[in-house]
């Protein structure tokens, strides 16, 4: 009841896009592509999708003191343009938030250490194997040579190993007026094909 409360007031500050051609993407399970665009592309995601997804989450906002230092470094300061104190309080009491709303939305934490990633990869696959869909949000970067991790898309191959079905993979652009599909993959003899192309997507939401 408290995390739809949440959700009615947020809708209160933003307004619901057009989803434009999304209305027949909703297979299960499947992997949702979209750009971050700061917190405004998570918001409106969970907000306003016709269909409930699992999210890939960096591993510190599941923990609360690491969710803390992020918060007030990558929101409170660098959003909200709030230091100091204040900064650092609003920093305090929106961790709890945070965390519980990732515990409530079933965040799967996503880790940096290459030792670590495989727990990510598994929790991924039990979530589809469970017939759960998966949203991972791309970072913005300002580098003209960056590449977008397309880690996720060795999912594919994990998920054909034990099913022998092709899991689609599905890149929405979020923007203030709408979210639209704008590529769509579920062929495993192409992969490599598929990578450059989600690559080039990628890029292509990253710099818009």
């Amino acid at each position: 009841m408290l995390f739809h409360f949440l959700k009615t007031v947020l809708k209160l500050f933003y307004r619901k896009p057009e989803w434009e051609e999304c209305n027949g993407v909703r297979h299960s399970p499947a992997i949702y592509v979209t750009n971050h665009n700061l917190s405004y592309g998570p918001v409106i995601f969970f907000l306003y999708a016709p269909f409930t997804a699992h999210p890939w989450v960096i591993a510190p906002v599941t923990q609360i003191k690491e969710c803390r230092s992020y918060i007030r470094k990558d929101f409170i300061e660098k959003e909200l343009g709030i230091y100091g104190f204040t900064g650092k309080m609003l920093a305090f009491a929106i961790s709890f938030i945070c965390v519980w709303i990732m515990r409530r939305v079933h965040a799967v934490p996503v880790y940096s250490s290459s030792r670590k990633i495989c727990i990510t990869m598994q929790k991924s696959l039990e979530e589809l194997l469970a017939g759960n869909h998966l949203v991972i949000f791309i970072e913005r970067r300002e580098d003209q040579n960056y590449a977008p991790d397309t880690g996720f898309l060795e999912l594919m191959d994990s998920y054909y190993r034990a099913t022998g079905n092709c899991l689609p993979v599905y890149i929405l652009r979020i923007s203030r007026r709408s979210v639209k599909l704008v590529g769509t993959f579920h062929d495993i003899p192409q992969h490599a094909r598929i990578r450059e192309r989600v690559i080039h997507l990628l890029r292509e939401i990253n710099e818009g």
